[in-house]
């Protein structure tokens, strides 16, 4: 499998403030080292349940078309296909029609394109390396808590000051409320916030997989340097937090 990372959030599925408090932390003198042990371990469990906890877009090349009428796709929580492309023999690539595919992105699980009933994937003679390209987005959403009276552009993505498990993203750029709005749990749902517009756009990375991250940030945090034959975190409860959401699908 190849796969390149084209883009993402700059927002991590903890952020620092999330760690120190973790932590129990009120100073500040260690904030570069726990930004970089968090980047570790949330790496660690995204190597852990194959997946790509928020979002970012990549493309996938599979080597081919499969020989079945679905196509799957890597990291999980697919959002989105930007986009499938195919290289014939004369290394031009084209764009394959998206009328021709359906995506199913509703599943935690692998996503993945399918032919409709008779379809079939594009007859050309492909070019002898990676002839399929798919640009595709996954991940869960992440935004930064809401707050009173505050600028907001287009595209800006918050959560509510009490976790439901969702993201809003601005649809009309403006200045939030004084008061927080009730949030819709519907996924396309609106509310507006002073003269803010927020869309409900998804779900936001799941708090096992959080907590998990946060033991084995505590462990990195706690025991660094030391040296030992014994991992010194909880791994059991690593384990039971990361194991419902790890994609078992290789590719």
């Amino acid at each position: 499998m190849i796969c390149k990372r084209v883009s993402g959030t700059s927002r991590p599925p903890v952020t620092l403030a999330e760690a120190k408090a973790h932590l129990n932390l009120g100073h500040d003198n260690d904030d570069t080292l726990i930004h970089a042990l968090l980047l570790s371990a949330i790496t660690a469990a995204e190597q852990e349940t194959g997946r790509r906890l928020v979002t970012q877009t990549w493309d996938y090349y599979p080597g081919g078309f499969p020989g079945e009428d679905r196509l799957y796709l890597p990291w999980g929580s697919l959002q989105s296909v930007g986009g499938v492309y195919y290289t014939d023999t004369t290394e031009a690539e084209t764009e394959w029609d998206a009328a021709n595919y359906r995506t199913v992105s509703d599943t935690d699980d692998a996503g993945f394109i399918a032919l409709p009933e008779g379809g079939e994937w594009p007859d050309a003679d492909p070019w002898p390396v990676n002839p399929v390209r798919i640009r595709f987005t996954c991940g869960w959403h992440a935004g930064e808590t809401w707050a009173a009276e505050t600028a907001t552009v287009e595209g800006d993505a918050v959560t509510p000051t009490t976790a439901n498990g969702l993201a809003y993203q601005c649809a009309t750029a403006g200045d939030t409320g004084t008061t927080e709005p009730a949030w819709p749990v519907a996924i396309g749902g609106t509310v507006t916030d002073g003269t803010v517009e927020w869309t409900c756009v998804g779900q936001t990375v799941p708090e096992p997989i959080k907590a998990a991250i946060k033991i084995l940030l505590a462990d990195l945090y706690q025991n660094r340097e030391s040296v030992s034959d014994v991992q010194r975190y909880n791994t059991r409860a690593v384990e039971a937090l990361l194991t419902p959401w790890r994609i078992w699908r290789r590719f």
